[in-house]
């Protein structure tokens, strides 16, 4: 069986789905987004998964990355809006790979909730790949470093997040650690239609002790290809995760709704559209999960274009049911007190974060290509 999981993963997606409905209501989602609900962020932190990638030694749990996409699916199925996948998936992978004494504070922060972090990579003047060139710039200056340049839609924004800035250093790529409380950013936060917060940041003149290199060069690059790709997967996963509940919603809906005297789930026709859409939505879980095992056996560079074809099969998959959802809903589907149209709002922002499904059909095909070159 392709989902077949591991007792640890089993326990966690039971814990996810607990917490979930303990401390979690849909009720929150209409209301305004205004960043990291900290008791619920502290919640989730006593229950080991801000750290859930990192190391024992960093307060982590040291678990494979299968445990922290089962928690993504769930968050996806109950809708959190918590920014888990940005601080304990990419910025996590971030930190751990760093060799800094800096990177290892800020792991222990993470791992006990106490900090927030995001990896500030998108250029405001790009065009929202992940090769795109950086204009944001960390030069040395009086022994300091002096980071210029402007940061589009970093996500998990909140109160007290600090930075993981992915910039030039000398024609090569450095990520620098910017605390929250650093003088020189502004920044303009924008609600999401799904409950989370982004921001779009400038860096003006922004001053730090070099020890605030997390790394440069090569080293620098192969963290964020991981982060990035292990982020991406979870996206996918918390895709899937709010598509089977969108779904779920659908059939019982139509199972209800009665037409001419019987119940709308009798139309052969809708019968086998929503077949349809489930032999979608497998097919999108069995993407990232193959995704995954590859990224395990043969890292981040060999797994690009297997985890692209992921995102975008998955984004689609999402967006479909999203919309088929609103249709048998019918003008319900549009009203506040409808539970679907909040995941069809979740689906329309995740469907596009770290790159839509055109976006990354047209990186999978790079990737071959450049494998097969190689080859």
């Amino acid at each position: 069986m392709w989902r077949a999981e591991g007792e640890i993963d089993t326990l966690i997606r039971e814990s996810a789905a607990a917490f979930a409905d303990d401390r979690h209501d849909l009720a929150r989602l209409r209301k305004p987004a205004s960043g990291v609900d900290r008791a619920i962020w502290t919640g989730i932190a006593e229950m080991g998964w801000t750290g859930i990638l990192l190391s024992e030694s960093d307060g982590g749990s040291g678990l494979p990355l299968s445990a922290a996409l089962v928690v993504a699916e769930m968050f996806g199925r109950r809708l959190l809006p918590e920014p888990f996948i940005e601080n304990a998936v990419i910025a996590a992978t971030v930190l751990a790979l760093s060799d800094t004494a800096l990177a290892r504070a800020c792991a222990r922060r993470l791992a006990t909730g106490e900090g927030l972090f995001s990896l500030a990579h998108g250029e405001a003047t790009a065009a929202g790949h992940q090769d795109d060139p950086l204009s944001t710039t960390a030069r040395i200056a009086d022994g300091m470093i002096v980071l210029h340049g402007d940061k589009a839609s970093v996500p998990g924004w909140s109160d007290g997040v600090s930075m993981l800035v992915t910039a030039d250093h000398d024609g090569d790529l450095a990520i620098v650690m910017v605390p929250a409380d650093s003088a020189g950013i502004t920044a303009t936060s924008h609600a999401m239609a799904d409950g989370s917060v982004t921001a779009d940041v400038r860096f003006d003149g922004v001053t730090l002790p070099q020890d605030h290199f997390l790394a440069r060069g090569p080293a620098a690059r192969d963290m964020v290809t991981l982060a990035m790709g292990r982020g991406l997967l979870a996206v996918s996963a918390q895709l899937e995760g709010l598509a089977q509940s969108m779904l779920a919603m659908t059939i019982d809906y139509v199972g209800q709704r009665v037409q001419f005297g019987r119940p709308l789930a009798s139309n052969q026709a809708l019968q086998h559209h929503l077949v349809n859409l489930f032999g979608q939505m497998e097919l999108a879980g069995a993407s990232w999960r193959s995704a995954a095992t590859l990224l395990g056996t043969q890292g981040a560079a060999h797994a690009r274009g297997p985890i692209s074809r992921a995102k975008a099969r998955c984004s689609d998959m999402a967006m479909a049911i999203a919309k088929a959802a609103i249709q048998y809903h019918g003008a319900f589907g549009y009203t506040e007190e409808a539970d679907v149209g909040l995941y069809v709002n979740a689906a329309l922002r995740h469907s596009a974060w770290l790159g839509n499904a055109s976006t990354h059909r047209e990186q999978a095909l790079r990737a071959h290509e450049q494998n097969r070159i190689s080859s």
